[in-house]
């Protein structure tokens, strides 16, 4: 929520670029969202949003996400321009709970004194699974809302059946 009320919603943007090396570039994607800052008057001040989709846990999903960080800050200096935030963001639609190791558990054998040079950031975490079909109702979007409960529900077609009329209903009567 302090993160939300600091953005200007209404300036995110997609940007045509990319996090990824190139070794990487064939087996994985990512999404980069451009987004104002509030306030920001004098220069351009955005915030990147980097979504990662998986669709299964991942249990190195940290590692990876260090490397887009690292590979977008590292291409913000090459191309000279000024240093701005990048926020990773996992969405998660699968069908497993998943709880996103940090990287310190991966090294739980080491001393803290150790432990203190490991690098260390927050990703926002977006679980399908744990939304509720009432918080998705509520979003202004009726394709969106759709495509969510599809992908909610597409590990129980019986139940994904029963919702179609929820989601038939959502889209306007004018389409």
């Amino acid at each position: 929520d302090d993160l939300k009320a600091s953005l200007d919603i209404q300036t995110i943007e997609y940007s045509n670029t990319s996090f990824i090396s190139s070794e990487l570039n064939e087996t994985f994607s990512d999404v980069i969202l451009k987004i104002q800052v509030k306030g920001a008057i004098d220069k351009p001040n955005y915030i990147s949003l980097l979504i990662e989709h998986k669709s299964t846990p991942s249990e190195y999903i940290f590692f990876q996400l260090l490397g887009y960080l690292a590979n977008g800050y590292l291409t913000q200096l090459k191309n000279k321009s000024d240093l701005h935030l990048i926020i990773p963001i996992i969405y998660y639609q699968g069908e497993k709970e998943w709880m996103v190791k940090n990287i310190n558990q991966f090294f739980e054998d080491y001393p803290e004194s150790a432990k203190k040079y490991l690098p260390d950031f927050q990703h926002i975490f977006v679980a399908l699974h744990q939304m509720s079909e009432e918080s998705l109702l509520k979003l202004r979007n009726s394709m969106l809302y759709a495509a969510l409960m599809l992908q909610m529900h597409r590990f129980e077609p019986i139940k994904m059946i029963a919702q179609f009329e929820k989601i038939i209903t959502s889209f306007p009567t004018n389409v």
